[in-house]
Order: C-alpha cells, then structure tokens, then sequence
C-alpha cells in the first residue's frame, strides 16, 4: 500500500504558490529586508463569510538572490509563536536550515482588521529528505515546525488525535493568494475518500486545492485540526481570481496529511494543551 501510494504522489503537483512579481524588485537585482518589510506592511487577509480565524495566516518563502524562485504558502499557529506548514514551502535548495529560516517570513490576521508579522527563528523539524521542495517525487513527511522570533496575538488551533479516517467530512480552510498583498481565506468541505495509515496521507473528494494552499490546516466538524493540506491532483485547477462559486464547486481531489500520523513523529514538539481544544478568532459556518 505504501508503494502505491508514494507512485501516486509522484504525480501530484505542489499546492505552492509564486508571489506577484510586479510588486517586488526585478529578479536581477537581490531583494533586500526593506523590500521585504513593505510587503509585510501591506497585507491584507481577508475572509469571504464572517470574521478571519486568526490563527490562519500566509508564510512567504524568498529567495532573496532570485526572487521569481520565491514561493507563497499557508501556514497555521499551533502555539502562539509555532506556526506548522509543509516542508516544500521553505526554500531551501543546497543552503543549511540556519540560512533558511533567514529567509522566512509570517503573516496573520488580527481582530483588529490589520496583520502582524513575525520571522523565522528557528526550523524545529522537517524531514531532510524534503530540502529543496522536492516532496512529490516522494510524498513522505512534507510538513515542518517553526519557532517564530515572537508571539502571534491570535488564537492557535488545537491539533486532533484522531485524525483523518475515510468517511469523514472535513473542512479545510485554504489561504487563496490573489496577489502579493491580498489574501482570502476560504473554507471548503471535503469527503475524505481515500486514506493510508502507512503513509499518514488523505484522499480528499471535492476538494479544490489552488496554488498557495499549502500548509493549510484541514478541520473537522469540531473545529480541531485533522491534517494538513499538501498538493493537488488537478494541473487545471482554477485561479483563485476566478468567481468563487466557480472554485468552490471544482470537483478535483485534494491530498492531505493526516494530524495523528504528524502527531506520531513530532507531537514532543506540540504543547499537551493543544490536543484538545481549538478556538477561532471568528464562526466558520458549516
């Protein structure tokens, strides 16, 4: 089972996104703290229904010698200054995880209608065999722990034991980046259809997964983190400017790791407390 499942993943594409590049100096030119600075300054995270959970933010990934090689992901607080995401989401190429965290950068939601930012201070875990966003040529372990150089104001989310388990609906809440400043988040609902114990991976039906989706968390009807989302099926997905009726009902397949499995390899890493409860700085209607 597991070899099909890693034969599988080798098709998968990455759920990573490119930030807009008009909006960032010319990649000849190296993109310097200031540069980055603005970019933190400007964003604005917005929800389609109801309050943002503020615990959901954006991670921007740079390549600070050739930005167009820079990468938008979703990330998620597991405490407020830890903040989980895919491993294919950190740049890295050849350069160790002490330069790489270097190149870092966080953005979350507040209930004050503006953001705040953080940096990378340290790369808790990630899998060496996932340096240099490589993760679909083998699918395993493509998550990771950052500690931020401070605290995030909003609310963690509280990861599940359980899990993912075939049958189940799930309830991803995906970051759509519409441009380098501009972010909705949006919640989608999902059957997961498929799921494999052995390599800790969900199948999930109806589940548009974009670009810049990465790393987000996938909820259950409680509100607790089951998994977290990692690539897409779909090579034609819709663009996240496209009309939102129109992304939410693309019926393409989603892939997902589930929490218990991530929990098994880096749960000393998560803080007790957060096993159980999950409070959201807004409703996510259901």
């Amino acid at each position: 089972m597991h070899l099909i499942w890693s034969l599988i993943l080798m098709l998968l594409i990455s759920a990573c996104g490119k930030p807009v590049s008009k909006s960032l100096p010319k990649k000849t030119e190296p993109l310097k703290a200031p540069d980055m600075q603005m970019v933190l300054i400007h964003q604005s995270i917005q929800c389609i229904v109801g309050e943002c959970p503020q615990g959901i933010g954006r991670v921007f990934s740079i390549n600070k010698a050739d930005h167009s090689k820079s990468s938008t992901c979703t990330a998620f607080l597991v405490r407020p200054d830890i903040v989980m995401t895919n491993s294919h989401c950190i740049f890295s190429g050849k350069i160790s995880d002490q330069e790489t965290c270097k190149n870092l950068f966080f953005a979350f939601p507040t209930e004050w209608g503006y953001t705040n930012s953080a940096y990378c201070k340290e790369i808790l875990w990630r899998d060496p065999k996932q340096r240099g966003r490589s993760h679909y040529r083998n699918g395993e372990n493509d998550f990771a722990l950052i500690k931020l150089n401070n605290e995030m104001s909003g609310n963690v989310l509280s990861p599940s034991q359980r899990g993912l388990r075939q049958g189940d609906m799930v309830y991803p809440v995906v970051g759509d980046f519409l441009d380098v400043h501009d972010t909705r988040l949006l919640e989608l609902s999902c059957l997961v259809e498929k799921y494999s114990p052995s390599s800790g991976v969900g199948q999930l039906y109806h589940c548009p997964i974009i670009s810049g989706n990465s790393g987000s968390p996938v909820l259950d009807e409680n509100q607790r983190v089951v998994g977290i989302i990692f690539a897409s099926s779909d090579a034609s997905i819709r663009k996240p400017e496209d009309d939102i009726d129109t992304r939410i009902r693309a019926r393409s397949k989603g892939y997902a790791f589930s929490m218990d499995y991530i929990l098994s390899i880096l749960g000393h890493l998560i803080p007790a407390h957060a096993a159980e409860t999950l409070i959201l700085g807004g409703e996510i209607s259901k």
